[in-house]
């Protein structure tokens, strides 16, 4: 992963700005959320989780206090955000702050859990490739990949609307793009989910990768398969009235 300097600079100043209306905003709507969809997507108290972007460590915060065994490294472009998300959080035995924007990533284990929350969107394109190769290195065989971005057309939306309320980056990204490059870092998509949250349309798309590696089928038992059969037949007539 490489990018221009100069760039990479104004983006560093554009975060330490930024963070200041983070500070104002603080924990919302969307950060309850997705500690919520998290937590239903399989992450234990007692996980090693690593959150990328972590901004001033809002989500980060909701995910410390649950995760009673295990710990968190939060990552941020930002020098700014993490000295504002240490004072936050300092008190948080179980939380590691780093300053990186992930080309130069180092750390000495892996991670069952990793989050990049309405983070890739404003990561430059042509730096996903590299990004998922790196994310993969650090993937316990059996960990999970938790995505959310923006739906694209909600993007594309506020460009042509409020142009306004942009970030220094912030692009339409879709679902086959994302997996190609997670396809090429060794992921699968396991699941995808687009959902509404501020707006009547779907404003969000939610996204789960695994590992692309063998795995065990378990049979349900014949009673279950029964029941779940009964159930979706009085669907059936029901819809049928």
């Amino acid at each position: 992963m490489q990018t221009d300097e100069k760039n990479l600079q104004n983006i560093k100043e554009f975060y330490n700005e930024f963070s200041k209306k983070q500070v104002v905003t603080g924990i919302n709507l969307r950060h309850y959320y997705l500690f919520r969809q998290i937590v239903s997507c399989g992450l234990k108290k007692n996980h090693s989780l690593l959150e990328i972007g972590c901004g001033i460590a809002t989500l980060t915060g909701l995910i410390a206090n649950y995760l009673k065994r295990g710990k968190i490294l939060a990552t941020d472009i930002s020098p700014e955000n993490i000295e504002l998300a240490k004072a936050r959080l300092g008190n948080h035995r179980n939380i590691e702050f780093m300053v990186s924007d992930m080309q130069d990533f180092s750390y000495n284990q892996k991670f069952d859990f990793i989050v990049l929350a309405d983070v890739l969107e404003h990561i430059p394109k042509n730096l996903h490739p590299g990004l998922f190769q790196v994310i993969a290195e650090y993937m316990n065989e059996d960990a999970i990949l938790f995505i959310n971005i923006p739906h694209p057309k909600n993007i594309e939306f506020i460009r042509t609307n409020f142009p306004e309320r942009l970030q220094i980056i912030d692009q339409e990204l879709y679902a086959d793009e994302l997996s190609e490059n997670a396809m090429n870092a060794g992921l699968i998509l396991e699941t995808f989910h687009s959902y509404n949250l501020f707006h009547h349309e779907n404003d969000y798309v939610r996204m789960i990768f695994r590992k692309n590696s063998g795995r065990t089928y378990t049979p349900n038992s014949r009673l279950k398969i029964i029941f779940q059969k009964f159930l979706n037949r009085i669907y059936y007539w029901y819809r049928m009235v």
